[in-house]
């Protein structure tokens, strides 16, 4: 979100593209040249994007809308492809809520009504996880979600019954 403005004014204006974080490119001599990675958003600057604008979303041509509610990954696995390994950054519950409130109008244009939480993980802090689904709750919001989790969060003192509770 930060880089590629700065890589945008920089080809327009024709500025050293050494000055543009995260980029890799290869050079006038050949070379391949990997510019220094920039900071990583925070929490609180992630909130501040606007939600994706799904009001023209065809109906009925996507399963479900996907939501972010978090960065980065707490862990570092040697197994798995999450860039962002020991970085995480989540939201807030009830921000993270505020942002599903805000395209919730757009589920039904879906066709599995769903939301996917795109976290690569969801429950990372399951305490967390399961304030959203009580804020969910508290809002009256009938809402599905997916999401990846770890099998060690599905053990925890009341996790399994808070986010995926047994229809009534």
């Amino acid at each position: 979100e930060l880089a590629l403005p700065k890589l945008v004014r920089a080809l327009e204006k024709s500025l050293d593209l050494a000055t543009v974080p995260n980029l890799t490119y290869v050079d006038e001599s050949g070379s391949i040249v990997r510019n220094a990675i920039g900071p990583k958003l925070t929490a609180d600057e992630l909130a501040d994007f606007p939600v994706p604008d799904y009001s023209h979303l065809p109906a009925g041509q996507y399963a479900g809308l996907s939501m972010a509610s978090s960065r980065g990954c707490g862990f570092d696995c040697s197994f798995c492809s999450t860039v962002y390994r020991k970085t995480y950054r989540a939201f807030e519950p009830s921000v993270f809520v505020d942002r599903l409130e805000l395209v919730m109008e757009h589920v039904r244009r879906t066709k599995l009504g769903v939301i996917q939480v795109i976290d690569d993980e969801f429950a990372l802090k399951w305490r967390r996880a399961m304030e959203i689904i009580h804020e969910l709750a508290r809002r009256d919001m009938a809402l599905e979600l997916i999401y990846d989790c770890r099998a060690n969060e599905l053990v925890k003192d009341g996790f399994v019954p808070t986010i995926a509770p047994v229809p009534q």
